[in-house]
């Protein structure tokens, strides 16, 4: 502002013309004021004049809501404010403000507000801030609204309580800022129409001791990550070649092997299959000489190592990563503190290239470091440990796994040991949980899973559930921290879930256990549950859900999958996925997965890849068609006589010639549900492998 130098005047003094016109001028040369606000934009930085415009913005619009009715109303966009530690877990706090209609005007007198239908703060921090009063005049009333109680109901709905300390008018408008923590879960729902005649106060929900209803858990580990977890675990597990190379790798050419007859399966005690799931304990950043980078590459022919994009593949499958051996050319290996920042590195590293977030240590080299390091880590929540062997988890009775630990029985690697316990849980009325762990995968470790299948899986009595550490942790605690409450309505009941669970869960489904009842009229689910499954079992039902976004996700990337390359193999994988969701969801899946069958066509067949010479008897087959194949027929008479039916959806498969040095010529056939191909053939010379004598 311009500086007027008026000589100092007395009262009654009076200004001379040239003092006057002085005035006026400076006057003159300021910018025009801004109608309300009697300041001119010149009395004000430029960052001033954007503060004051956002405090405008939000007056105006606060006055414009100070009239709405109707209980709740979020006036501001929920925002992350800061962080909560509980456990060494950050938690995010969020903000937002809330306006409420028609508070107590009376001292004394309450209210109850639901401010959310669920819960608000998980049971660790929730807070009520900046609290305003005004009235339809737009004067406040500071400290005459206290806030005096929030929980969650029953029905899991945040209720806020207020309490009126000084009398205030009419039609005030309260608000207030909630900082909060978000549910770090799910609220699930599920309801059944009753058959006419039961009733409701005889059917009642419980949780299964294990999923699905199994009567015991066993968990196999491949450790150090080698590749004979992919190559031949997992590949046996869901029927894929298996070849005799140990190293075989995604996308290497199949040599010499064969395909299993059948997926190694259990089913969900409604009818469907679940595949085997297992464990992989990884090196994500330890290296060596020859591999500085980490002995885990993105991709690779040849490594005796397992690869990232196998990893990646195998995630969908029911397979979970355990934290092993830190790098220790950094992190010395005897101090904890430093193995703790190697769980970090290792953490951080499969986060980034397979999007999984590991939460259980497999002990390595039984050594105690580790153990210290597991136990005070915030991000290991569960380990296997041969140094805790005799400490053994009875899944059916047990309390909270978090920091826990076992070997999962014996302490041994041994099959014929492990196959000798897996028969005495069989048999015992609480069974403990049974692991194996092995380091290089021979085919013994095949032989081991395959007779698991035939005693307990759908191959036996059904009894056993085969799943990684992951998801038995996973269930055992989603289990014993969920929160049951039951509705009734005329004929139908409804069961409404409350499942705490963390960011690092990737098998969120539940098994419920429903008395008084073994057929019901009808059967809904939430929005939020992907797939389900019920039966009757025993004197009453078995309800399997799946509340997982990931199955949605793996349908969908399967079937994709099945569109580009029309390989009856991706079909059965897309399937697989897409069988377990609900009708509603499972329908385009289908539609888009059937859209092109038809009965195969074989247009050739080739031999050991087209060479005209083979000096084994065991050869390949390589089937050049279109379309899909259920089934193949193989043999060396033209009209297929006196050759069976072979289950198999892979167009490469092994053969064994017919004994004798000659000409041989292979016909073969393939079938689907559509129909059968012809017959075609090939011909390749067996002969005697030829002496070589060197020079």
């Amino acid at each position: 502002m311009a500086n007027i130098n008026i000589p100092t005047k007395n009262t009654g003094d009076t200004l001379s013309a040239s003092e006057f016109n002085e005035m006026v001028s400076a006057v003159n040369s300021k910018q025009d004021s801004i109608a309300g606000k009697g300041l001119s934009t010149n009395d004000y930085t430029n960052s001033e004049k954007q503060n004051l415009a956002q405090l405008l913005t939000r007056v105006d619009y606060l006055e414009g809501i100070s009239g709405a009715s109707g209980g709740i109303w979020i006036s501001d966009e929920e925002k992350v404010i800061g962080s909560y530690a509980l456990n060494g877990e950050e938690h995010d706090i969020y903000s937002c403000t809330v306006s409420l209609s028609e508070p107590p005007t009376s001292v004394g007198a309450e209210k109850e507000y639901t401010v959310s239908d669920s819960p608000l703060g998980n049971n660790m921090y929730l807070a009520a801030k900046n609290i305003t009063v005004k009235d339809s005049a737009g004067k406040f009333y500071p400290g005459s609204i206290e806030v005096k109680q929030m929980y969650v109901t029953e029905d899991f709905e945040t209720k806020l309580s207020v309490i009126c300390k000084s009398a205030i008018p009419a039609g005030s408008t309260l608000m207030l800022t909630l900082e909060y923590l978000k549910l770090a879960g799910e609220i699930i729902e599920f309801s059944i129409a009753l058959p006419s005649g039961v009733s409701a106060d005889s059917v009642n929900l419980s949780f299964a001791p294990l999923k699905y209803d199994k009567h015991f858990a066993f968990t196999y580990t491949a450790d150090d990550s080698v590749e004979g977890a992919y190559a031949r675990i997992w590949r046996r597990i869901n029927q894929k070649w298996i070849d005799d190379s140990e190293f075989f790798h995604l996308g290497n050419t199949p040599t010499t092997g064969y395909t299993p007859e059948y997926p190694l399966v259990y089913t969900d005690g409604c009818g469907n299959d679940r595949r085997f799931g297992f464990s992989v304990a990884l090196w994500p950043t330890w290296g060596n000489e020859y591999n500085p980078d980490g002995l885990i590459k993105d991709t690779s022919t040849n490594s005796i190592y397992i690869t990232w994009d196998e990893l990646d593949l195998i995630k969908d499958w029911g397979v979970s990563m355990l934290y092993h051996n830190v790098d220790e050319r950094i992190y010395d290996k005897m101090k904890p503190d430093e193995i703790k920042k190697g769980f970090v590195a290792d953490y951080e590293k499969t986060l980034s290239k397979i999007n999984r977030r590991m939460k259980i240590m497999g002990l390595p080299d039984g050594n105690s470091a580790y153990v210290t390091a597991a136990d005070e880590s915030p991000i290991v929540d569960f380990y296997r440990s041969s140094l805790h062997h005799l400490e053994k988890i009875y899944l059916k009775s047990t309390g909270s796994l978090y920091k826990k630990r076992t070997y999962g029985g014996t302490n041994s690697s041994a099959n014929d040991v492990k196959l000798a316990e897996l028969a005495e849980q069989h048999i015992s009325d609480n069974p403990y949980w049974v692991g194996i762990t092995s380091h290089r995968v021979d085919l013994t470790r095949i032989e081991l899973l395959e007779t698991v299948y035939n005693l307990y899986g759908k191959g036996g009595d059904d009894s056993l559930w085969v799943a990684s550490w992951d998801e038995v942790y996973e269930y055992i605690c989603m289990r014993l921290s969920s929160v049951v409450k039951k509705v009734v309505s005329d004929n139908t009941v409804t069961w409404k879930i409350l499942v705490p669970f963390s960011k690092n869960y990737y098998f969120k489904d539940l098994s419920f256990l429903v008395s008084g009842i073994t057929s019901v009229d009808a059967f809904t689910v939430s929005d939020n549950i992907f797939g389900y499954s019920y039966a009757a079992h025993g004197s009453g039902m078995l309800v399997n859900v799946n509340f997982n976004e990931l199955l949605l996700e793996c349908a969908e990337k399967y079937t994709a999958k099945f569109e580009s390359t029309l390989s009856e193999e991706d079909k059965t994988d897309a399937y697989y996925f897409v069988n377990q969701l609900k009708d509603i969801l499972k329908a385009p899946f289908v539609a888009r997965l059937s859209v092109n069958e038809t009965a195969p066509v074989l247009n050739s067949i080739s031999i050991n890849d087209g060479v005209t010479v083979t000096y084994e008897q065991l050869v390949s087959i390589t089937l050049n068609m279109t379309g899909g194949l259920t089934h193949y027929k193989v043999g060396e008479t033209s009209d297929l006589s006196g050759a069976s039916w072979i289950v198999g959806t892979s167009k490469t498969f092994s053969y064994q010639l017919s004994s004798g040095y000659a000409s041989k010529t292979v016909y073969v056939q393939v079938k689907n549900s559509f129909g059968e191909s012809e017959v075609k053939s090939s011909s390749i010379l067996y002969s005697e492998r030829p002496a070589v004598s060197y020079t």
